[in-house]
């Protein structure tokens, strides 16, 4: 999920500053660059929401990593 939301916020200030670069060169009047700045805001928001589904498979935990887990515990405490 940390990944989705780094992608997410690198990706429009990234689009941001360069609709603000193509602005400060003329080439995107201020009608246009207000909404290319809502889409990419709208871009960036339906790009967050793949995090609030569920996925498919857990990567952080594999089948067997609670036992791993508490077996190494175990060889450390005792």
């Amino acid at each position: 999920m940390r990944s989705i939301a780094l992608q997410s916020a690198i990706g429009g200030m990234a689009l941001s500053v360069i609709g603000m670069a193509l602005a400060s060169g003329g080439l995107l009047s201020p009608v246009a660059g207000a909404v290319s700045q809502e889409i990419i805001d709208v871009l960036a928001i339906f790009n967050a929401l793949r995090a609030a589904f569920r996925p498919k498979t857990l990567t952080d935990f594999g089948p067997r990593a609670p036992n791993a887990v508490i077996r190494r515990l175990g060889r450390l405490t005792g």
